[in-house]
């Protein structure tokens, strides 16, 4: 991955740095990347290094069939990194679109409504999946965020 310093990594008219911003200062994110298929998507959101060993990979080939618009946001010098998509459609429609490949690997999925994310705000809701230490690290900011409208995970995670 190409770490760089936090930015709108698509930048288009219709792209909010405003919401970036405000979701950067709740979750202390400062580096990003767009998102390039890892060979095991569960050992780099756990902020394993040998993501890419092996020759197979746990998430499937085509990106939009769950995370649509992927980019990746971490912060330094912690474990703590997340992928996030921008997905259309209602939340229940995204829950299924993400569901499999999030329980298959044991990860968090939160489901954002569309006022906070930051490409196509009011069109796309803003999805981020992690690591379930990760998700156990924000679950208190993410209880108190107004905004989470749905969570994927297996039900023996905090809640």
């Amino acid at each position: 991955m190409k770490w760089q310093e936090m930015q709108l990594l698509r930048d288009t008219k219709y792209s909010s740095s405003e919401n970036l911003k405000k979701f950067e200062d709740v979750f202390k994110f400062d580096k990003c990347a767009v998102y390039e298929r890892p060979h095991s998507l569960e050992k780099l959101l756990a902020g394993d290094r040998s993501y890419n060993a092996g020759n197979k990979y746990d998430t499937p080939p085509y990106l939009g069939e769950w995370l649509d618009h992927a980019e990746l946001q971490k912060v330094s010098g912690t474990t703590r990194i997340v992928a996030i998509a921008h997905d259309y459609g209602p939340a229940d429609s995204v829950h299924r679109k993400i569901a499999e490949h999030v329980l298959s690997l044991d990860l968090v999925g939160v489901i954002f409504d569309s006022k906070v994310d930051w490409y196509y705000p009011g069109q796309s809701l803003l999805v981020m999946i992690m690591s379930k230490e990760t998700y156990n690290y924000y679950y208190y900011d993410l209880l108190a965020n107004r905004h989470v409208v749905d969570v994927v995970k297996r039900e023996y995670f905090r809640e």
